[in-house]
C-alpha cells in the first residue's frame, strides 16, 4: 500500500528506447491529471488517491502515539498533498504541488491525527521532507 504509482503492467521491463512502452508511459503520466483517465492497468488519480485515503486510515487504527513509516518520494509527497489540502485536493492541485514542492531521499515528514476534528482537519502536516538529522 506504502509504494509509488503503479504503472501499467506494460511497461515493466522495457527499455526506455522501446517506442511503445515510451508512448504508454507518457500517456500514464499525462493521464495522473486527468479526472477519471485510465491507461491500460495503471493507476490513475483516483485509484492513487484512495490508496493515499486507505493509507491514513492503517496509520490512524495503528496502536500506540506515533509510528515511523518509510515509503517513496511519490507516495509521500502525495500523502503529505492529501494531509494538508484533504478534500480539497483535486488532480490540477496535485499536479501544481508534484511541480512546486520538492522531495529528497532520506527527510523526514511528519503528520500528526486530531482526533475530533472534521474529516478535512483531523490530519495536520506537521513538517515535510525535514533533512536536519543529516546536518553535522
Amino acid at each position: 500500500i506504502l509504494v509509488e504509482r503503479i504503472t501499467p503492467s506494460f511497461i515493466e521491463g522495457k527499455p526506455y528506447e522501446d517506442t511503445e512502452a515510451n508512448k504508454l508511459w507518457r500517456e500514464w503520466e499525462a493521464s495522473f491529471y486527468t479526472p477519471g483517465a485510465h491507461v491500460s492497468d495503471g493507476e490513475n488519480y483516483e485509484d492513487f488517491i484512495s490508496r493515499i485515503d486507505a493509507a491514513l486510515e492503517m496509520f490512524n487504527r495503528q496502536p500506540g502515539e506515533s509510528i515511523l513509516v518509510v515509503s517513496h518520494g511519490g507516495f509521500i509527497r502525495a500523502i503529505a498533498a492529501r494531509a494538508a489540502l484533504g478534500q480539497l485536493l483535486t488532480p490540477e492541485l496535485m499536479k501544481k504541488f508534484n511541480n512546486t514542492v520538492g522531495i529528497e531521499n532520506t527527510g523526514v515528514t511528519v503528520l500528526k491525527y486530531r482526533a475530533g476534528f472534521e474529516d478535512d482537519a483531523k490530519w495536520r502536516l506537521w513538517s515535510y521532507n525535514d533533512h536536519a538529522h543529516l546536518t553535522k
